[in-house]
């Protein structure tokens, strides 16, 4: 699904990815899966879009996400797993 992030700052990231190549049927949206990397309890956004834009993260953090697509038939097979660090906040930039 080629799943990558395009957009990222101390507290959000943007991810777009691709549809898969032999999806089960007609997709009928895509969830996406993250989570902090020293958590395994991961939280869940649900789009009918090939992008997301996750928000109210933690600065400078390391992020596992991924997404699978789901049709009438039930979700498919999650994306291999994407590492994101955001950015410091802002206010440590001088330090």
């Amino acid at each position: 699904m080629n799943v990558r992030a395009v957009h990222k700052t101390s507290r959000s990231v943007v991810l777009l990815w691709n549809m898969p190549a032999k999806p089960n049927g007609k997709i009928v949206n895509y969830i996406v899966s993250y989570r902090q990397a020293t958590s395994s309890k991961p939280e869940y956004e649900v789009t009918t879009l090939m992008f997301l834009k996750i928000e109210n993260l933690h600065p400078y953090r390391e992020y596992i996400l991924q997404v699978n697509a789901a049709t009438s038939k039930g979700p498919g097979p999650y994306s291999d797993e994407l590492n994101v660090w955001t950015y410091p906040d802002s206010k440590y930039k001088n330090l």
